[in-house]
């Protein structure tokens, strides 16, 4: 996760329109800034050697023909081929029951992230089933790569902006992470640098394993981060369901709408790079506002299940040509829905 001092860390001195671009690009499903997670989809091209002998994902069709057993197996397999090639210290592994992680981080750190993910998936469950959508967990273990510091994630995927520090892959179907505590100190304590960036990333890995998301579908980038976004407020011990106030959101869109106009809720479910792919503030203000859909979606009953229903709409979709369609028929009039958004951050406000 980032410094909330974006000032020190060094990726803000890239171009603004430059380093968006290039987060952007990394994604499907992902964080940003303010707290530094990682993204979905496939990175950029790369002439590095790790990636040149990367074996095959068990995404897609290919994944299809494999027992869940056999695509749990050569998930980890793969990651491990991949965490050896970006680290010289020796790996350890660890397995829970829904869990399995591999990577250079201490035995200990691998059983507490682990232990936390096990939390945060009943929580998921818990949370989503109570607001009744249909989650249930996959029969197979999912996979981890946890580093001991920023600098092996870094040759893990050498193409992600200096200011990520947390990442899903959602072909590969791998969360990737790595201690806090061990690398350069920031502004934020690294537990709960190592708790938020958890988080969200597992988050993303719930949702497309748990029954929100499909892999191989379409989904506006920011219904993937407002989904994420609106679990990432975690306490540092202890359970706790998604769905907190989100501060660092909220405060995003509170400054960042001193100096950009809003983001139109039509802009926001069907131009994934408009938004995502812009300058520093627009991208900001892009998540923050996917997280204040998220948000006032799950607030009543009423909001859920139409959320609940665009959700089940959106699950066969392949590409995005009928993304305005299947929202303007779950979701409602999206004019009027974009202005209730707006009151509601102005509400949000006043009331924290």
């Amino acid at each position: 996760m980032l410094d909330d001092d974006r000032s020190r860390q060094p990726g803000w001195s890239l171009d603004r329109r430059t380093w968006a671009k290039s987060a952007a690009a990394f994604v499907c499903g992902a964080a940003m800034p303010r707290v530094g997670q990682g993204i979905g989809d496939d990175p950029p091209a790369s002439n590095s050697k790790a990636d040149e002998q990367a074996p095959p994902a068990p995404a897609g069709e290919s994944a299809q023909n494999l027992s869940p057993q056999d695509e749990e197996k050569l998930e980890f397999e793969q990651a491990r081929e991949h965490a050896d090639r970006a680290t010289t210290r020796p790996l350890v592994e660890w397995r829970t029951e829904r869990f399995q992680a591999i990577g250079d981080a201490s035995l200990a750190f691998l059983k507490l992230t682990l232990a936390d993910c096990e939390a945060l998936a009943s929580d998921f469950l818990d949370h989503y089933r109570e607001k009744g959508f249909k989650v249930a967990a996959p029969p197979r273990r999912l996979t981890l790569v946890i580093f001991q510091d920023e600098r092996p994630f870094r040759q893990f995927a050498p193409n992600l902006p200096s200011v990520v520090s947390g990442l899903y892959k959602r072909t590969e179907n791998w969360l990737v992470l790595f201690d806090f505590r061990n690398a350069p100190r920031g502004s934020r304590p690294a537990a709960y640098a190592n708790i938020s960036t958890l988080a969200h990333e597992a988050t993303h890995l719930l949702c497309y394993n748990y029954g929100l998301l499909k892999r191989d579908g379409d989904a506006p980038r920011s219904i993937v981060e407002g989904l994420a976004t609106y679990a990432e407020e975690h306490r540092l011990h202890g359970r706790e369901q998604p769905g907190k106030l989100n501060s660092m959101r909220l405060d995003d869109l509170a400054h960042v709408r001193r100096r950009i106009d809003w983001i139109s809720l039509k802009t926001l479910l069907k131009d994934d790079r408009r938004v995502f792919a812009s300058t520093l503030d627009r991208v900001l203000l892009g998540y923050a506002q996917s997280w204040l859909l998220i948000y006032y979606l799950m607030s009543t009953p009423e909001t859920v299940v139409r959320l609940r229903e665009y959700l089940e709409a959106i699950s066969g979709r392949t590409d995005d040509t009928h993304r305005i369609q299947d929202a303007q028929a779950r979701l409602g009039d999206l004019d009027r829905l974009d202005a209730q958004l707006r009151r509601e951050a102005v509400r949000l406000q006043f009331a924290r």
